[in-house]
C-alpha cells in the first residue's frame, strides 16, 4: 500500500482521502482533521490514519483498529516494515450489526497513497496504551529530508571544491565593492584561522557589534569553522546593554565598527574583555585597506593570509550530536519577558534555509532563472532572518544579493530602481512607510520587484493593495520567530488576497490551543494560542532553563506567544501577541487591529495602542504621531474609528500625542515603553498592566459608548 520508506519506529497506515468505492455518507474524508497520540511509558510515535469527518477518532494498539462508532468494527493486522510496502490484511467484521464489507476494504487497499491528503496520525505502542489524547494539528503539505552536514558545507560544499568567482554579494551603497562565493569562503577561512590563532576554543563566543557589512556573513561562517559561537549584537545597543550581553555569553572576541568603538570599549571594560580581543570591523579588508583606530587593531590584522586560509579544512558531515550543536546565539525578547539568547544549531539554520529554498523552488521559472535575479538584503544582521537569506540562502543559490546598511523605505525603493531588484524581504514597518508615502514611491520605477515580503511586524491589507497598485507584482507577509525560524509563507504561484501569513513551510507542524487550557487543541477557524514544531525550532535559551521550560511544551512543541487561527485551506492568521491582547468587557481586542485602522487616517503618521485600566475593566489607549503637530485633534482620532470597529474597541483608555513611537531595530512597537509612559501620565495604581485611568470611570461600557467621551487626552 505504501511505496516509500517507513520510519523504523512507526507503523504507517494511509487511506486516500477520496475513496470512490465507499459511499460519501459513510466515509467522506475531505481534509486534515487532526491526530490521535497514543503513548505508553512516556513514549510516543506517529502513524498516519484517516477517518470519516463526522465520526469519533480511531485508535490502534495490539494490531487492532477500532472504528469507534455504534454500528461497525474493523479488524486489521498491521505488520512493521522498515522499507517497502506495509501489510494490510482486512478481515470482515464479525459483529452482527456491521454494515461494512470486505470487498469495500479490498478496494480501499488498492488505492494509491497521497500524503498531502492524509487526515490522521496515530502513535502506537505494544499492549494497551497508558494514555490516549485526541488533538488537532496542521502539518505542512510538503516534507523534505535535511542534509546532516555543517552549515559551511551546506553553503560552499567541500573545502576543495572550486567555486564561482562571479560577484554575488554587492554593497548597495558602493556597488564597486563586491565579493564572489569563492571570496566569501576564502574570507571565512581567514577569519577561522585568525580566531584559532587568537586562542578561541570550541564553543567559545564571538560578539559582532556592527551595522550591515559584506563581511558580516564571513564572520558567521569563520566563527563556525573555528568551532565557536557567533552572537550578533544590535548596533542600537548602548554600553550597558552591550556589556550585559557580553557578560552573559562570556564573550572572548568582539568585532565592532569604528563609529561604535566608544560604546564597545566602555562595554568591554565593564564585561572584562581585553582590548587585545577587540577589533575594528568593516569591509576595508576586501581591498586590504583596513587600518587601526588608536590601539585597537583592524580585524584584517587578525585574519590569516590567503595562503594559510587555503590550507584550512572545515568540517563537512557531522554526527547527530554535533549537528545539533549551537552555532549562534540570537538575542530576542523571546515569546515572553526579558531578552534571551536563542540557541541556533547547524540543523536549525539549514532547516530554515531549506524551507525558504523549497518555497522559492515551487515556481520552476524562478528557480531556473535564480542566477539572473537580484535580491535585496535589507534586514539587519542582528536579525536571524537576515543571516538565513544573506549568509546562507542567496549565496547557496548563487543569486546576486545587494546589501543595504540603511533599511528605511527610501533606501529600499532607491535600490529597487537602481539595481532592478526582483525579490525583497523587508521590515513590515518599512513596507507600511512605503504605502504611507505611496506618492513618493510612484516616482521610482518599481516594476522589476516581483516579490516584496514583509516580516517582523503586522502588515495591513490596504498597504498591500496600494503597493501592488504602483507596479509591485506581489506583496505578502511571512511569519515566524527567532525561536522557530520563518514558519509560514505564500505559494509563489497561488494568489491570496486574504490577510493570512500563508501556509506552513516544509517540515513544519502547527496547532492552536485553548488559551485557558493548553491541553485542549482547537479546530479550524478557532482563535487560540499557536504552537509550532519542526527541525527549525530552537533547543531553548542560552543558560536559561526556566525560560526554556516556558518555551517548550510536551513532544517538542514550541509556544509561540502569538494568538491566531488556521482556516479550512491551511492558511494561518495572526491576531496578535498574547501578552499584548486587551480584554474589554469580556472581549479580546487586538492592538494591531486598531493600529491598522488608525493608520488609514491621512493625518496620522504612526500609532501605537496599549491597554490601560478603565475602572474595573480595560480599555485601548492610542499614542499617535501626526504628520504635522497641532493639525489633529483627539476627537478626530476617536471619531475615525466609528463604523470601522465594534464600539467596545473604541479608545476608552484615551488618546495621547507624541513625536515618535518607540520601535526596535526590526520595527516592532516597544509596548512596554508605551506602558511605562502611560504609568507616568496616568498613575501607577490599578489593574491589568498596572495602569489605571481614573478620569474615565464614568464611561459607559456597553454598545452605546458616546464617541466624544472616548476622546480623552492626558
Amino acid at each position: 500500500m505504501i511505496n516509500r520508506p517507513i520510519d523504523v519506529d512507526s507503523f504507517v497506515l494511509c487511506f486516500e482521502s477520496s475513496v470512490r468505492a465507499i459511499p460519501d455518507s459513510f466515509w467522506a474524508i475531505s481534509k486534515p482533521l487532526g491526530t490521535i497520540e497514543i503513548s505508553r511509558s512516556g513514549e510516543s510515535q506517529s502513524l498516519f490514519l484517516a477517518r470519516h469527518s463526522g465520526f469519533p477518532p480511531c485508535c490502534l494498539y495490539g494490531g487492532l483498529l477500532q472504528q469507534i462508532f455504534s454500528y461497525s468494527q474493523l479488524k486489521l493486522q498491521i505488520q512493521p516494515r522498515q522499507l517497502g510496502r506495509s501489510s494490510f490484511n482486512p478481515k470482515r467484521p464479525r459483529t452482527a450489526h456491521s454494515k461494512c464489507s470486505a470487498p469495500i476494504l479490498d478496494d480501499l487497499q488498492k488505492q494509491q497513497v497521497d500524503e498531502t491528503k492524509v487526515t490522521h496520525h496515530i502513535a502506537a505502542a505494544e499492549g494497551p496504551p497508558s494514555r490516549i489524547t485526541f488533538s488537532l494539528r496542521t502539518k505542512s503539505r510538503w516534507s523534505t529530508p535535511l542534509p546532516q552536514c555543517s552549515l559551511p558545507y551546506f553553503v560552499f560544499g567541500p573545502s576543495k571544491k572550486r567555486l564561482s568567482k562571479a560577484k554575488i554579494m554587492i554593497d548597495a551603497e558602493r556597488p564597486e565593492r563586491a565579493i564572489s562565493l569563492h571570496e566569501y569562503r576564502q574570507l571565512s577561512r581567514r577569519v577561522a584561522v585568525g580566531l584559532l590563532r587568537l586562542g578561541l576554543r570550541q564553543t567559545e563566543r564571538v560578539v559582532c557589534f556592527s551595522r550591515n557589512e559584506l563581511c558580516y556573513p564571513a564572520v558567521l561562517m569563520g566563527t563556525i569553522m573555528a568551532g565557536g559561537i557567533l552572537t550578533p549584537a544590535n548596533p542600537a545597543y548602548d554600553a550597558h546593554e552591550l556589556s550585559h550581553l557580553m557578560s552573559y555569553v562570556e564573550a572572548k572576541v568582539l568585532f565592532t565598527n569604528r563609529h561604535l568603538l566608544p560604546t564597545a570599549l566602555e562595554a568591554a571594560e565593564k564585561a572584562g574583555l581585553s582590548k587585545d580581543c577587540i577589533f575594528v570591523f568593516d569591509d576595508d579588508i576586501i581591498d586590504g585597506t583596513g587600518y587601526p583606530e588608536g590601539e585597537i587593531q583592524h580585524f584584517q590584522t587578525m585574519a590569516a593570509s590567503d595562503e594559510d586560509a587555503s590550507n584550512f579544512r572545515y568540517k563537512c558531515l557531522l554526527s547527530q550530536r554535533k549537528y545539533n550543536h549551537t552555532i549562534m546565539i540570537m538575542f530576542t525578547s523571546g515569546t515572553t519577558g526579558e531578552p534571551k539568547g536563542v540557541q541556533i544549531s547547524h540543523r536549525n539554520l539549514i532547516a530554515m534555509a531549506m524551507a525558504f529554498i523549497h518555497r522559492l523552488s515551487l515556481d520552476p521559472d524562478w528557480y531556473a532563472d535564480r542566477h539572473n535575479r537580484h535580491a535585496l538584503g535589507s534586514l539587519h544582521m542582528s536579525h536571524l532572518m537576515a543571516h538565513r537569506t544573506c549568509s546562507v540562502v542567496f549565496p547557496k543559490l548563487r543569486t546576486p544579493m545587494y546589501l543595504l546598511r540603511r533599511n528605511d523605505y527610501l533606501a529600499v525603493v532607491e535600490a529597487v530602481q537602481r539595481y532592478g531588484i526582483t525579490d525583497a524581504l523587508v521590515r513590515a514597518s518599512a513596507v507600511m512607510e512605503m504605502a504611507k508615502h505611496v506618492d513618493v514611491c510612484r516616482r521610482y520605477d518599481l516594476r522589476s520587484l516581483q516579490s516584496l515580503e514583509a516580516c517582523a511586524a503586522p502588515l495591513s491589507q490596504e498597504a498591500r493593495f496600494k503597493l501592488e497598485g504602483i507596479g509591485i507584482k506581489r506583496v505578502t507577509r511571512v511569519w515566524g520567530l527567532t525561536e522557530t525560524g520563518t514558519a509560514t509563507g505564500h505559494h509563489p504561484l497561488e494568489r491570496d488576497d486574504s490577510s493570512s501569513v500563508g501556509e506552513l513551510h516544509v517540515n513544519y507542524e502547527g496547532r492552536v490551543t485553548d488559551p485557558e487550557d493548553e491541553t485542549r487543541v482547537l479546530g479550524r477557524n478557532e482563535v487560540g494560542d499557536i504552537w509550532l514544531r519542526g527541525p527549525s525550532t530552537s533547543s531553548g535559551y542560552w543558560k536559561n532553563e526556566d525560560a526554556t521550560r516556558q518555551l517548550r511544551g510536551p513532544d517538542n512543541w514550541i509556544r509561540t506567544g502569538d494568538i491566531g487561527y488556521v482556516d479550512d485551506n491551511g492558511k494561518w492568521y495572526i491576531v496578535d501577541r498574547k501578552k499584548d491582547l486587551m480584554k474589554v468587557n469580556g472581549n479580546h481586542v487586538s492592538p494591531v487591529e486598531l493600529e491598522s485602522a488608525l493608520m488609514q487616517h491621512p493625518k496620522i503618521r504612526d500609532v501605537g495602542v496599549i491597554g490601560v485600566a478603565v475602572g474595573l475593566d480595560e480599555g485601548p489607549r492610542a499614542y499617535v504621531v501626526p504628520w504635522q503637530p497641532g493639525t489633529l485633534t483627539a476627537e478626530e482620532v476617536a471619531n475615525f474609528l466609528v463604523g470601522k470597529v465594534s464600539p467596545y474597541k473604541y479608545l476608552t483608555g484615551g488618546i495621547s500625542f507624541m513625536d515618535k513611537i518607540p520601535r526596535n531595530a526590526t520595527g516592532k512597537i516597544l509596548r512596554n515603553e508605551l506602558r511605562n509612559l502611560a504609568k507616568k501620565e496616568l498613575g501607577n495604581a490599578g489593574n491589568y498592566h498596572g495602569i489605571i485611568l481614573n478620569n474615565v470611570l464614568d464611561v459607559k461600557r456597553d454598545n452605546e459608548i458616546p464617541v466624544s467621551r472616548t476622546a480623552i487626552v492626558v
